[in-house]
């Protein structure tokens, strides 16, 4: 009833690219799921807007029905992906909470200890994965090379474990 999606459409489609939508919906997810700590929260709440926006836009720019839907889907993909991220990074989201208890870990440090991994897979999958689908690179390409990265990210910026 408010026309929050004719509202994003209206602020996002004359000053970005179509191909940022999804990277921008998969930031913004992370920060809706952190800040509310629900995933299934999130996705009611960005579904109804990013779906619509994100076709508005691609539309509006003039892109063919085909692109136009590549982009759809990758929005889909991100609301998730952005959820589960956001989530999982929450101090009070309900997961993370009970993984804390299971674990008999101080809450604060299992969020800690958690959040700079999920963040660098963020990252990683929105730098290798989100932008490059959106711009039609397949996923058997991307994921590979989003594999790599974090490959590499562990060999030369891990610390082993052991004493």
């Amino acid at each position: 009833d408010m026309h929050t999606a004719d509202l994003l459409t209206s602020l996002l489609s004359d000053n970005i690219s179509p191909y940022f939508v999804p990277a921008i919906t998969l930031l913004l997810a992370a920060i809706v799921a952190f800040s509310t700590g629900s995933s299934w929260g999130t996705m009611a709440i960005l579904y109804p807007l990013m779906l619509p926006a994100s076709w508005e836009i691609c539309q509006a720019s003039g892109m063919e029905y085909a692109e136009s839907l590549s982009i759809f889907h990758n929005v889909v993909a991100c609301v998730l992906a952005g959820a589960v991220l956001g989530d999982h990074c929450s101090p009070i989201s309900d997961t993370t909470i009970l993984s804390s208890l299971a674990s008999s870990c101080n809450h604060i440090d299992h969020v800690r200890t958690q959040m700079p991994y999920a963040l660098t897979v963020g990252l990683v999958a929105i730098l290798f994965g989100t932008i490059p689908a959106a711009y039609g690179i397949p996923f058997w390409i991307n994921i590979p090379i989003a594999i790599t990265i974090l490959y590499l990210i562990v060999q030369f910026k891990g610390r082993s474990t052991k004493s």
